[in-house]
């Protein structure tokens, strides 16, 4: 089961970092005239393909235009045949190191050995980052206890929010722990900003921090993070 989910993992990953490439030399090219909605659409694909291990059959495919204009090779494993007016699904194989798939067999036993070893160093390394974010997380939260709740008497917060039409988020707090604003929390967000931050500036922050949780930039960050 290990080996499959290791060998479904480094494909995705090439096809990700393939379309990751892409996406860098479109940025780079255009700059600042791509929409900043084109920005997201572009990332979400590189997300896409790197948490979705299949893709379905479609007439045109990226990278195997790119395979036929560099040369590259690519194979292309049909996970399930179509049936009647459903697209099949497929998935993507760089390293065509396996005469069978769901679950893997490997052409040779060197390889295999090679695999199981790399599959177990990846295990443990995706727990340790597991456990690691998770505790800095926990620990986060925790100093974060300490944040003091500040009154919006002036219903700067509440003006804002009209403003951008945000409905989430309510409460605004202070914590000496932070060096800059940021917004904590998906389903119920706060803003919390550091200690002394004038008032003249405080419109400004907050709608800076509303536009993220207008976006949801927390759960795509939580996403890009797993």
């Amino acid at each position: 089961m290990l080996n499959t989910v290791f060998y479904c993992v480094v494909n995705m990953s090439i096809t990700a970092a393939i379309i990751g490439t892409a996406v860098l030399l479109v940025r780079g090219i255009l700059g600042r005239r791509l929409p900043k909605l084109a920005v997201y659409i572009l990332w979400s694909l590189v997300l896409f393909r790197m948490l979705i291990p299949f893709s379905f059959g479609a007439p045109w495919s990226f990278i195997k235009s790119l395979s036929s204009i560099t040369g590259y090779s690519v194979k292309v494993v049909i996970v399930q045949t179509p049936v009647r007016d459903l697209a099949g699904l497929s998935a993507m194989n760089h390293i065509q190191e396996a005469s069978d798939y769901y679950p893997v067999e490997y052409k040779s036993t060197s390889i295999s050995e090679n695999f199981k070893l790399a599959a177990w160093i990846w295990f443990c390394g995706v727990l340790a980052c597991g456990l690691l974010t998770t505790a800095l997380y926990s620990f986060t939260i925790h100093r974060l206890k300490r944040a003091v709740l500040l009154k919006d008497e002036e219903g700067i917060l509440k003006s804002c929010k009209s403003r951008l039409k945000v409905k989430a988020c309510s409460q605004i707090y202070t914590c000496k722990m932070v060096d800059s604003p940021l917004v904590l929390g998906i389903i119920r967000p706060r803003i919390i900003i550091p200690e002394g931050i004038d008032k003249g500036s405080l419109q400004y922050i907050l709608l800076h921090e509303l536009v993220h949780i207008k976006r949801k930039d927390n759960l795509w960050r939580l996403m890009a993070t797993a």
